[in-house]
């Protein structure tokens, strides 16, 4: 049935204009928003690259990532550990004391870099997770990188004594390689950052310290007296990174929500 134009519609065509108008206009809304919430993303992405990029650059040593849960965290770490891949700057993660939560982490990484390929087919990042390897694995993947001076990859490990011993011991090897020379800069990530810092001394291994804060401290000299060792915090709680940690306000990237 053809409508009239100029006469009156009935009660069900009305409706159903009604319905139309108000579905498209409820389109165009979430279509403007949509873009308002992609130009937002890009643009923050593009403040975090810079922000990370002049602190690489700088002389301080800590930098810190902070917001609100569900904004964008983990993937600004993936945005920092992966631009560091142009240095040829390898980079070490680590997460609360939960095989779940470092899991997790794992499988949003994977899938980035499954992103970043489609992109790009020559990108490559290899993910050499501690606890889903042996021992001697775990020690084999790392030493095949550091003997090539290849840094595209990232050591995953959880925030425990007996795995940052781990790397303490590791490590003690590979700094006096010939080869490890060649990384200039080494990224450490403390996912959950404020619950490194809950320690008596954050600098120094004392009586009242936690054993897997002391090894980060051994590990972090160690790595101090062969290369320039950052350090990223990365927290919901702010005040609890600026309370221990020497980060200067520049240095703090906040992620806001839109």
């Amino acid at each position: 049935m053809a409508l009239s134009f100029g006469l009156p519609l009935s009660d069900s065509y009305q409706e159903i204009t009604t319905n139309i108008f108000s579905n498209l206009n409820i389109l165009n809304r979430n279509q403007n928003n949509n873009n308002s919430f992609n130009d937002y993303v890009i643009s923050s992405v593009n403040k975090m690259k810079t922000c990370f990029k002049q602190w690489m650059e700088s002389l301080c040593l800590n930098f810190g990532i902070h917001g609100d849960t569900q904004l964008g965290k983990t993937e600004a770490i993936f945005n920092c550990l992966i631009g560091a891949l142009n240095e040829n700057i390898f980079s070490i993660l680590t997460s609360d004391n939960s095989c779940t939560q470092l899991g997790q982490i794992r499988e949003r990484l994977i899938k980035r870099i499954t992103k970043e390929k489609e992109k790009n087919l020559s990108f490559t990042l290899t993910i050499i997770d501690m606890d889903e390897l042996s021992k001697s694995e775990f020690n084999k993947q790392v030493k095949y990188f550091i003997e090539r001076g290849d840094g595209k990859f990232v050591i995953m490990c959880l925030n425990n004594y007996p795995s940052i011993a781990r790397l303490n011991s590791l490590f003690a090897e590979l700094v006096e390689m010939e080869k490890f020379k060649l990384f200039k800069q080494v990224l450490k990530f403390h996912d959950e950052g404020d619950t490194i810092i809950k320690n008596e001394n954050f600098n120094e291994c004392v009586d009242g310290n936690a054993k897997s804060h002391d090894e980060w401290i051994k590990f972090s000299k160690l790595l101090s007296r062969y290369t320039n060792l950052k350090n990223v915090y990365v927290s919901a709680t702010l005040d609890c990174i600026f309370r221990k940690v020497d980060i200067k306000c520049k240095d703090m990237f906040f992620l806001e929500p839109t």
